[in-house]
């Protein structure tokens, strides 16, 4: 091979990867904005309760409830569309994963499947310390007391 034709299937190949690169960012929910790694790094470092409120505080300021399928969303869909529970659990979920908080949705439902259920969050740290139910905007936490050996109960 020529070291023209090496050059244009070396063009040819980069073009390909920015392509697929490219479409790869695109795909809804890959996407990260400026919006994400501002929460990440102001949510970051905190304990269990205070990564919650500061997450709760956040979705406050785009907070909008409206039903919808219960599907994933990307954020802008979330901020431009609004959610319900299970959406906002979703989004929670998201976050305190990335964060390093272990996490579990809890559908609940009526026996009868005919009426709408209900999502929320419960969420624990690494050391199980306590732990936090985020449903919507309402945040819970319960932080186990350590005992010492001569506590008595």
């Amino acid at each position: 091979m020529e070291n023209k034709e090496i050059a244009y299937l070396f063009v040819i190949i980069s073009l390909i990867v920015l392509n697929v690169g490219l479409l790869i960012s695109n795909i809804p929910g890959n996407k990260i904005t400026s919006k994400e790694v501002e929460i990440n790094s102001n949510c970051n470092n905190l304990t269990l309760e205070e990564t919650s409120v500061c997450l709760r505080d956040w979705v406050i300021t785009f907070y909008n409830y409206t039903i919808r399928n219960d599907t994933i969303k990307d954020l802008e869909d979330i901020k431009l569309n609004g959610g319900d529970c299970f959406d906002y659990t979703m989004l929670y979920k998201k976050y305190l994963d990335d964060l390093g908080f272990r996490t579990k949705v809890d559908p609940i439902f009526p026996d009868n499947k005919t009426e709408m259920g209900h999502s929320f969050l419960i969420a624990w740290d690494k050391e199980l310390s306590g732990y936090c139910k985020l449903d919507l905007l309402d945040v819970q936490c319960l932080n186990f007391k350590k005992t010492l050996k001569n506590d008595t109960i």
